[in-house]
């Protein structure tokens, strides 16, 4: 069954939180929180599209440790 989609303008956001609207996942807010956007950023950016990655591989990439920020390590992702 192939995925269904929603038109955006039925989507209702939840919340206001800059960092959770631009990446979609608490993780990833958590990291540009503690970092900046601007260095998340970059990090991804060395990901290609399509190729999935883990909280944990970003998290290596910049150093930091699991246990600083409360993020679930094993989480995967994916660029679009």
């Amino acid at each position: 069954m192939p995925p269904k989609s929603v038109p955006l303008s039925s989507i209702v956001r939840t919340t206001e939180d800059e960092d959770l609207l631009k990446y979609d996942d608490v993780n990833l807010a958590k990291i540009a929180k503690f970092i900046g956007q601007d260095s998340l950023d970059q990090v991804l950016a060395g990901y290609k599209s399509k190729q999935p990655f883990t909280i944990s591989d970003v998290l290596k990439r910049l150093g930091i440790s699991a246990k600083e920020l409360d993020v679930d390590p094993s989480v995967v992702l994916g660029k679009e």
